[in-house]
């Protein structure tokens, strides 16, 4: 006697088809995306790590009954030392911090020029970003790691006449856009077939095999931390691909036209930015991104945080 199969219900075939894209999303982007997240955690301290490398290149004691001395009296010195012209400066707003006047040789073909720190109390010039530091390198692998998946260390193209670069950020930006719809997946897959047993889906049964406990800490865990993986995954993708980048602004009504660039200077014309951060109390680390190669100055670019003035 056969037995008869019990007829799937119209959400059992709606989970199971969900349930079905969760799977292979996740195993198609999962090595990638860890590795994007891997990396970008630790650089979330590049900045700490850098100044923890060379205290020297951000900290100067200050002495008894001295007075900063103003930021236009020092460009002239700047300029005529570097032999180029200053296009940004930072004042932070501790003033045990050192200034930094980041500046364009003619020739110089790195993203944003190169940075000087100074002291504000004698002018002296305590460093530049073109120092070299273990801890610099390292971070800088873990940005290139980050945006490129280390494609940018392969010269020759593996891909066509397709830069590695781009491939690389191309790769990224997929695997994060498969990670977003995982999580959707997922959210679906979670409701269970009785909603009155949704509790379930919140706990985890310590005592049970440990197959049911794998799937308890994936189903709860996940469940708690939705709202900031939805987010990861639908801004991750802005730094890959210039039209979801574009969809996204206009989205969140934050689009504005970018000016072109003159002079290959990267910001719109020639005059000098000063970034005060004393106007919000921040110490502006926003540039200390600049250390290092143009992988770092590209950082500092996508994550400028502080408001900026013509000087």
């Amino acid at each position: 006697m056969t037995k008869k199969t019990r007829k799937k219900t119209t959400w059992q075939k709606i989970r199971k088809f969900f349930n079905d894209i969760h799977l292979w999303v996740g195993l198609i982007s999962g090595i990638v995306v860890i590795l994007i997240c891997f990396s970008g955690t630790i650089y979330t301290y590049n900045t700490e790590l850098r100044e923890w490398a060379s205290p020297h290149l951000h900290n100067v004691q200050i002495p008894a009954h001295e007075k900063r001395i103003p930021v236009d009296e020092l460009i002239p010195n700047i300029a005529e030392r570097s032999k180029g012209t200053v296009t940004a400066i930072g004042i932070p707003a501790d003033p045990s911090r050192t200034y930094q006047f980041t500046v364009r040789v003619e020739g110089d073909g790195s993203r944003f020029g190169t940075t000087y720190y100074v002291n504000p109390y004698n002018g002296e010039v305590t460093g530049t970003s073109n120092e070299k530091t273990k801890t610099g390198e390292f971070m800088q692998t873990m940005f290139s790691l980050h945006r490129w998946l280390l494609l940018d260390k392969i010269e020759k193209p593996l891909f066509g006449e397709l830069p590695n670069r781009q491939l690389g950020s191309y790769i990224s930006g997929a695997a994060t856009l498969l990670f977003t719809l995982g999580v959707l997946t997922g959210l679906v897959i979670w409701f269970p077939q009785k909603l009155r047993t949704w509790r379930q889906g919140l706990t985890i049964k310590w005592k049970a095999g440990w197959k049911r406990i794998n799937h308890d800490l994936h189903n709860s865990l996940a469940f708690y931390s939705l709202i900031f993986l939805f987010l990861m995954g639908i801004t991750g993708p802005q730094w890959s691909f210039p039209w979801y980048r574009t969809g996204l602004q206009k989205t969140l009504g934050t689009y504005k036209e970018q000016p072109r660039e003159r002079n290959g200077s990267g910001h719109g014309g020639g005059a000098p930015r000063q970034a005060n951060a004393e106007k919000n109390g921040r110490d502006g680390k926003q540039n200390a991104g600049q250390e290092g190669n143009s992988n770092e100055q590209e950082a500092e670019d996508e994550s400028r945080l502080l408001p900026s003035a013509n000087y």
